[in-house]
């Protein structure tokens, strides 16, 4: 199978929440301190020369005091000390300009909305957020990661952020809605275990958020999916990538989030690969929009 998937309204969807949204607006949604004008004080830090500017009739802000600036939306990520592609979903919620939801082209099957119903204790819930609030502040390991994988640091830190990655005893995790796997290498060898939880679909929160993704790419496996979002192919808001835990590691009611939906298979060039391919093809007949397959290598590297 092959396929030639679009994107749509990502990008038109954030320049009319910048029209919408403007930085005096942001500013009294966020409570940050003092007054916006095109001479004011900082809301960041400590200002005492009203070094801060917004200007443009609200649509841009200036620290002179830190060269930093920007449109609303870099100021939502200075305000929330993230990455402006972690706080989009957030932009397009304040300015009220979500993505609508399309009606599904194929009528959902009945039964579990989520892609998993098991639910973590709170025990686990908290290690899972420890794991990601551990590797998303310290930059160094994120660095350390990206380094070793041919990654860039923020695709790391912004998926700790999500949370899906976290960092515990040394150890690289993946932070699932249902556990956290975590992997190492010993000997030269890549080693992966469940430390709790069981396995579900990567990111499958996804696809209940908004802004709807009418593309979804399934991989094998997590780090497949860090290399696809490491390109940026989830830029635009219309696309998101998922992982399998395994391609043997296959359950039907994952995919029910699934209907109405473009999606593409992209799982290894091997035998179990292949195996996967097929089994999957067989749940998602019934409920996608469209189905292809293809290699995610050369995905990437049509995309780069």
């Amino acid at each position: 199978m092959s396929t030639q998937h679009s994107f749509e309204g990502g990008a038109d969807a954030i320049d009319r929440a910048r029209a919408k949204l403007r930085i005096q607006e942001l500013w009294s949604l966020l409570d940050l301190p003092g007054i916006p004008s095109r001479s004011c004080r900082s809301p960041f830090r400590e200002d005492r020369h009203a070094s801060f500017s917004v200007y443009d009739d609200g649509r841009r802000w200036k620290d002179f005091g830190t060269d930093e600036g920007g449109d609303a939306l870099e100021l939502l990520a200075k305000a929330r000390g993230l990455h402006r592609r972690a706080v989009i979903k957030e932009f397009l919620a304040l300015s009220g300009d979500l993505p609508a939801v399309p009606a599904p082209m194929r009528a959902p099957i009945a039964g579990a909305p989520r892609p998993d119903r098991h639910q973590l204790i709170r025990e686990d819930l908290e290690k899972c957020q420890a794991a990601a609030r551990l590797l998303a502040g310290d930059l160094s390991i994120c660095e350390r990661i990206a380094q070793r994988r041919g990654w860039k640091p923020e695709t790391i830190r912004n998926l700790a952020l999500e949370p899906s990655l976290g960092w515990h005893n040394g150890k690289l995790t993946f932070v699932y809605d249902t556990g956290m796997k975590a992997r190492y290498d010993q000997d030269g060898e890549r080693r992966l275990f469940w430390m709790f939880g069981k396995p579900s679909l990567w990111r499958g929160w996804l696809l209940l958020s908004k802004p709807y993704h009418r593309t979804v790419i399934i991989t094998e496996g997590e780090t497949d999916t860090v290399s696809m979002v490491d390109t940026g192919i989830e830029d635009d808001l219309s696309t998101a990538v998922v992982a399998l835990p395994s391609a043997s590691t296959i359950t039907e009611s994952w995919f029910d989030a699934l209907c109405g939906r473009d999606v593409i298979i992209a799982l290894d060039n091997d035998e179990a690969g292949a195996a996967g391919t097929r089994k999957l093809e067989k749940i998602l007949q019934a409920r996608a929009n469209s189905l292809s397959s293809l290699n995610w290598k050369k995905l990437i590297s049509h995309a780069g």
